[in-house]
């Protein structure tokens, strides 16, 4: 008889160890609705600051090492303002005079393709009608064919014809007139300044006429005469004598400026050709230009979300006196999702950070360092970045450690952290 049932043992162990694989499977594996997803544990929220620079409210201590995921902001709805097409109106600046491509990779077609077409994809058409060596009188006169003011006024009607909206105009206008008139006799300058004075009153009024209620963003003028004097000098007088006259005329009328003066004061060597006796911006000037428009123009009002990813400190807030603890944080522009990553992966514009730095205890801001792509995990659009903080530095009691981004608009929010030296 045993000898019958023998051949049973084989298949009774067979049984025992399959029931045993299905249970250790359902134990590591739990099944899933087909379909979906198993669903894992979830993590900690990340904790988030997404509120002006002067926050004062510290984060709560975390626990050492605690990691923390990078939110991705929702795509914001494009600006209204923005209509669907954009029309640059000016002198050699404007026409984008020292870029390798004056039409595309001047300050105005970067304002076009890195900010507006990023942010209004709907934003069809892009007209370049300045002319280098234009004057407020030249943009007035008819000569050889039409004006440059003629131009507009037909490309307005062209538009209105085609059932295109015109929004923004960006005009640059000055800046030869201003140089027409250097080394020149007080009497010659003054002149020169109630001329310039009638004539740009005048083509703000005919612009405003054309385009009604759409944005008109009117630009200053830096002086790359100031690369060697610091602006302390005569014919900076004059400069800024004129650009007063822009920002006058321009708040009377309630239109916006874009501030050329400040980003370029002191950095003239590096962002215009003066140095080779030539006043136009270079590639790297017309970015910081376009920029300045962006600032101006006030479709970006929102700041980017900070997150503190990585918190080395102990759950109690106390660091030791002889550690070198690092930190990480993200910032996520809110215009990231709008920005192909393909091609607009190097490119600064609407979606990036302008930079992020952080303080400690008040002090100076610190750049902090960039965190490689490969190694980082916030989502697209972002970036991570490292800080380490030597302990050793610090005298015994609280301290905070403030983190801060600022998006190309020059918005900015922080996130802050309280901790104490033992």
């Amino acid at each position: 008889m045993r000898k019958k049932l023998g051949f049973l043992v084989p298949i009774l162990a067979g049984l025992l160890l399959g029931l045993a694989l299905v249970w250790l499977v359902g134990r590591f594996f739990p099944a899933t609705t087909p379909g979906r997803s198993a669903t894992l544990p979830s993590q900690s929220a990340a904790i988030q600051v997404n509120q002006p620079v002067n926050t004062t409210s510290p984060l709560p201590f975390q626990s050492t090492g605690t990691t923390q995921a990078a939110a991705q902001p929702a795509r914001p709805t494009p600006p209204p303002s923005i209509g669907s097409q954009y029309i640059a109106l000016g002198d050699s600046v404007a026409y984008g005079i020292g870029s390798p491509d004056p039409i595309q990779q001047g300050y105005a077609g970067l304002f076009y393709a890195s900010y507006l077409k990023r942010v209004q994809p709907n934003l069809l058409k892009y007209r370049n009608l300045a002319v280098p060596g234009e004057t407020t009188t030249s943009f007035l006169a008819v000569s050889n064919g039409k004006s440059q003011l003629q131009r507009f006024k037909d490309e307005v009607a062209a538009a209105a014809k085609a059932g295109l909206r015109i929004s923004p105009v960006t005009l640059t206008i000055g800046g030869n007139d201003i140089l027409a008139v250097q080394s020149k006799s007080e009497a010659e300058r003054e002149a020169a300044l109630a001329l310039f004075d009638k004539n740009f009153s005048r083509i703000l009024d005919e612009i405003k006429a054309q385009i009604g209620q759409a944005d008109l963003l009117v630009t200053t003028y830096y002086n790359p005469l100031a690369y060697n004097t610091g602006g302390n000098d005569v014919e900076s007088d004059w400069f800024r004598r004129f650009d007063g006259v822009i920002r006058q005329r321009a708040q009377e009328r309630g239109v916006k400026i874009a501030d050329f003066t400040a980003p370029v004061a002191g950095n003239e060597r590096s962002l215009t050709w003066i140095t080779s006796n030539d006043v136009h911006p270079t590639p790297a000037g017309h970015i910081v230009l376009a920029q300045a428009v962006w600032k101006a123009s006030g479709y970006d009002t929102t700041p980017p979300k900070v997150t503190l990813t990585y918190n080395p400190v102990a759950s109690n807030g106390t660091v030791n006196s002889n550690s070198r603890l690092v930190f990480k944080v993200s910032a996520i522009d809110d215009w990231s999702l709008a920005q192909n990553p393909a091609s607009d992966a190097d490119q600064p514009g609407a979606g990036k950070l302008a930079g992020a730095w952080v303080s400690l205890d008040g002090g100076s801001r610190i750049s902090v360092s960039v965190v490689p792509t490969r190694y980082s995990k916030v989502p697209a659009g972002g970036q991570e970045y490292n800080y380490i903080l030597d302990t050793t530095l610090l005298n015994p009691g609280s301290h905070t450690l403030k983190f801060e981004a600022t998006d190309m608009a020059g918005n900015t929010a922080s996130v802050e952290l309280s901790v104490m030296q033992v």
